[in-house]
């Protein structure tokens, strides 16, 4: 344990004439990955609020993940002067398990 924690302080005692760009190559990996957890969000807003459907996730251990993504055959009016989409077509489903 001593000597790791030694080769540590020299590994750091090297990096400190380089620490501006080291700390920001550290904080560009974080922001990256965060930014990749952020990507599903904005499809989820789209399916959700603008094309009236939404995303679902089933997950049990061992059996792995079912993604379902339900859209209606016509996508919700935004103007009230149109007319109103049939309402007694059902659903469009893409079952991602069932595809693959």
């Amino acid at each position: 344990m001593g000597g790791t924690l030694r080769v540590i302080g020299k590994v750091l005692g090297r990096l400190r004439p380089y620490r501006l760009a080291f700390t920001g190559a550290v904080l560009q990996v974080l922001l990256s990955g965060l930014l990749e957890l952020a990507k599903p969000w904005p499809l989820k807003v789209v399916v959700d609020n603008v094309l009236g459907g939404r995303i679902t996730l089933e997950s049990a251990e061992g059996d792995g993940s079912r993604f379902v993504l339900t859209l209606p055959r016509v996508a919700p009016l935004r103007d009230s002067q149109l007319p109103e989409p049939e309402t007694d077509r059902p659903a469009v489903t893409v079952d991602a398990a069932a595809a693959g």
